[in-house]
């Protein structure tokens, strides 16, 4: 009963904040680009591991170890990723929303899916043989489109804009058919 209390509270808490970000857009009103939405892949990874970490030593005891080795070995590219949210957010704040908003919605996953420590702790075991590239890769893989987040159009190029979509007969074309 305990559990359904706090699981309670946390939505709570968490569904406006959803819903204000979704009629004001996830960024603040502005769409991501592809490289904001690869860092947006990474970050969503990291904080998963992080849940993780937190919520599933009673399970494994060595996610402590291996949350610190993690970030040992990917400093430097976790904060090259921050940086890219930093400046897609505007503002710090917005990026500690967006930061919570995804963790938020991680912590309930703990609680829905399935096995989650288990599969958390192989994910552990994985990203700790690969480099920084193979991160950024096996992120955009692992979470596909991110949470919170919304992406740009492709732009339209002019040879695209020019070109009809249902081509109409020219009049005199019409006229000489009939």
């Amino acid at each position: 009963m305990n559990r359904i209390r706090v699981l309670a509270v946390a939505c709570c808490l968490v569904i406006p904040s959803f819903a204000a970000d979704a009629r004001s857009g996830a960024g603040g009103g502005s769409c991501a680009t592809p490289e904001q939405v690869k860092a947006a892949q990474l970050r969503q990874l990291h904080n998963q591991l992080q849940v993780a970490a937190l919520n599933c030593r009673g399970e494994d005891s060595s996610l402590h170890a291996k949350w610190g080795g993690y970030v040992g070995r990917f400093g430097s590219t976790l904060s090259d990723n921050a940086q890219v949210l930093r400046t897609h957010f505007k503002s710090p704040a917005a990026f500690d929303r967006y930061n919570t908003q995804v963790t938020n919605r991680e912590s309930v996953r703990v609680h829905e899916v399935e096995a989650y420590c288990e599969t958390r702790a192989q994910m552990f075991e994985q990203v700790m043989a690969m480099s920084p590239p193979q991160l950024i890769a096996f992120a955009g893989e692992t979470v596909g489109r991110p949470d919170h987040l919304s992406t740009c159009a492709a732009p339209v190029t002019k040879a695209a804009s020019k070109t009809p979509r249902h081509p109409q007969p020219k009049k005199n074309q019409t006229a000489r058919a009939n």
